[in-house]
């Protein structure tokens, strides 16, 4: 990081690393299960702190959902007669297969926030959701966490074989790229 020392970065990271890691996977949380893996890999943090925080932080912010879809999901649903014949669609296919949607949610890109509500209105059993969901999130936060490793291994070989002004010219065309993506999502 610019600016910071690695002495600096050490103490941060080993006093809210885990912190971190937890309030982000309440919500989403692959990038910092991601980040985590790297630090663990690094030696930072343990993988197996990380990947247990994850989990929890998973699976908590995935039984908050649950709960307020159960609680207020028909009631916003009725408010939204477009959403109505998907949703019923998707309440089908979680009535035939509710252990593959429970875990599969938080794999499915714009599903991670919206599926666990909608579970909640589909009638699966609180106590199966708890069950299943603990499974599905600390496969979730296992294998994020370890591509995390596997991505800072990687790239500690590439920036070790890498000339420096290849390496410049790498790290300009990603954040050229990075800030044509953030523009284009404006438009």
């Amino acid at each position: 990081m610019i600016g910071i020392d690695h002495a600096t970065w050490q103490a941060w990271l080993h006093h809210y690393g885990y912190a971190v890691v937890l309030l982000g996977s309440l919500v989403e949380g692959e990038t910092l299960l991601l980040l985590g893996g790297a630090a663990a890999r690094h030696g930072e943090l343990a993988w197996y702190a990380v990947v247990a925080v994850g989990a929890f932080g998973g699976w908590l912010g995935d039984q908050l959902l649950f709960a307020l879809g159960r609680w207020r999901g028909r009631a916003w649903l009725h408010r939204r007669p477009a959403a109505q014949a998907h949703a019923q669609r998707v309440l089908h296919w979680i009535a035939r297969h509710p252990d593959t949607a429970v875990v599969g949610v938080r794999f499915v890109y714009g599903m991670r926030l919206l599926g666990p509500a909608v579970i909640g209105m589909s009638g699966v059993p609180v106590a199966r959701f708890m069950v299943v969901n603990a499974l599905g999130a600390l496969v979730w936060a296992s294998l994020w966490v370890t591509l995390g490793g596997l991505a800072q291994r990687a790239a500690h070989a590439w920036i070790r074989s890498t000339h420096p002004w290849l390496l410049g010219i790498a790290v300009l065309v990603a954040a050229l790229a990075a800030l044509f993506a953030w523009r284009s999502r404006g438009s």
